[in-house]
């Protein structure tokens, strides 16, 4: 507490107590000569006395009408919190109750900006006991989880910074060089059958409902994912090492290492090692630092999930937001789930590199949707740069292997705009080295960022975030 404020504090207890009390002129003295008032401006200065006046006279109400005359924003950054505890407490010896309501709230969005998130839940919780039912308490508690989210994100950030790359992977690569494609799949097939029966029933059952890799029947003699992951790791050993050299942080590099060990190897101690347990998937702050007006774009929306994690995670500073959805009871349940959320355009559309007709191809569930060339279901295929024709800022992809297509389709967006792109790139085995090369041929000048948030032993939800630099 300051000097400034202990003494109004102490003046207004004072008269709070005793309002015949003569003003000690040493206090009022000193007070005249504080920075809160000699760099306030003249109105502010003029609040200030009138305030002191005010409670020397013993009229608390008078002083609590200087204080709404002057509003927060007329008070420097460096007084607003004197000025809010000034007039809290005003608003308490005056008992008015929604003035003191007001400021308390004002008090807990003041600490929560501030980073002092401890004095704002404490604050908090005293107005949310108070007032249960008082929907603008939603948007304090957004404001406190974002601060937390923010210094979690900055803490985060100094231990990324100080992660060290894992030499395994030069070993590994060195490792895997001098094999032939048979040398690689006979690893791959060694390593499986070493798994307990449990873990070869997941890694089974998985990849037969998600048939996007390649088939797998042991008892039919079928490695189909083996035979496609030994051609792409012993056919694209130099894009691996390329794009190794090519992330931008430890912790990237790192998780590509994870990835591959597990398609040889199926260990599962890295991917858990480096999979992103604290931040969100897509939105990571430490990447992707809050920005206002956002244009986003959601292809690959599904229910609008992916949608409300990008406003909460950024506070809702979003100008507009378009998604894209192909399947028709997915899309309906987004429909529902954006009707209240302003701004948000929803487009039943596939994203692709030309325009057209594609067929929908449900998958499994209504999560995995995907265009195919042949069917009934008939859905537009559109370019992003023909579709939206603002500014776009953030483009996300998750669009069961599209997610090539699709970019092909942005170029213009991403020359001119550099959005933040948060593309899936583990939809096909090839994905994972195409799409960061396909970036760098469209707009070369993105800081290339690898994080995995899927499982440690069938290895999904990997994306690269890409940052324009220039």
């Amino acid at each position: 507490m300051s000097g400034t404020q202990s003494k109004l504090i102490e003046l207004l207890e004072r008269y709070k107590s005793d309002n015949n009390a003569l003003l000690d002129s040493e206090i009022l003295h000193e007070l005249s000569n504080e920075p809160l008032l000699t760099d306030f401006t003249v109105s502010a200065a003029l609040f200030m006395h009138n305030v002191i006046d005010a409670v020397q006279r013993g009229d608390n109400q008078a002083a609590l009408d200087e204080v709404f005359r002057l509003t927060e924003d007329d008070i420097p950054d460096e007084f607003a919190e004197i000025y809010l505890n000034i007039a809290q407490k005003l608003c308490a010896l005056c008992e008015h109750v929604d003035g003191w309501v007001m400021f308390q709230k004002e008090l807990v969005r003041f600490y929560a900006v501030n980073g002092r998130e401890r004095d704002a839940i404490l604050l908090f919780k005293e107005l949310d006991e108070l007032l249960p039912e008082d929907e603008s308490l939603v948007e304090l508690r957004k404001a406190i989880s974002t601060s937390i989210m923010h210094k979690k994100t900055e803490l985060l950030k100094e231990i990324r910074a100080q992660e060290e790359v894992n030499p395994g992977f030069y070993i590994f690569y060195d490792f895997i060089a001098v094999k032939s494609k048979d040398e690689i799949y006979d690893l791959m097939l060694e390593s499986f059958n070493a798994l307990i029966p449990e873990n070869q029933r997941i890694v089974i059952n998985y990849y037969t409902t998600f048939p996007l890799w390649g088939a797998i029947d042991p008892e039919s003699g079928v490695f189909e994912l083996f035979h496609n992951r030994a051609s792409v790791v012993y056919e694209h050993k130099e894009d691996f090492r390329w794009l190794h050299e090519r992330l931008a942080d430890a912790r990237s590099k790192n998780t590509l290492y994870a990835i591959l060990s597990n398609w040889v190897l199926f260990d599962t101690t890295l991917l858990d090692i480096y999979k992103e347990k604290e931040l969100p998937e897509y939105y990571q702050l430490d990447i992707f630092p809050f920005r206002k007006d956002e244009v986003f774009v959601d292809v690959g929306a599904y229910s609008g999930d992916s949608v409300i994690d990008f406003i909460k995670n950024y506070n809702g500073a979003y100008k507009r937001i378009y998604c894209y959805e192909i399947a028709n009871e997915t899309f309906k349940v987004l429909e529902h789930n954006m009707a209240t959320i302003p701004n948000v355009e929803l487009r039943k559309k596939a994203a692709g590199a030309e325009p057209g007709t594609m067929y929908i191809d449900q998958g499994a569930d209504h999560s995995t949707g995907r265009v195919v060339e042949h069917g009934d279901d008939a859905i537009e295929v559109v370019r992003i740069d023909d579709d939206i024709s603002e500014a776009v800022s953030f483009i996300k992809m998750d669009i069961e292997g599209a997610e090539q297509d699709a970019l092909r389709g942005c170029q213009r967006q991403i020359r001119e705009n550099h959005p933040h792109l948060a593309i899936c790139t583990y939809h096909g085995n090839e994905d994972i080295y195409v799409i960061p090369r396909l970036i760098d041929e469209i707009a070369p000048g993105y800081k290339l960022y690898m994080r995995h948030h899927g499982g440690n032993l069938v290895p999904t939800e990997y994306s690269i975030l890409a940052v324009w630099e220039g």
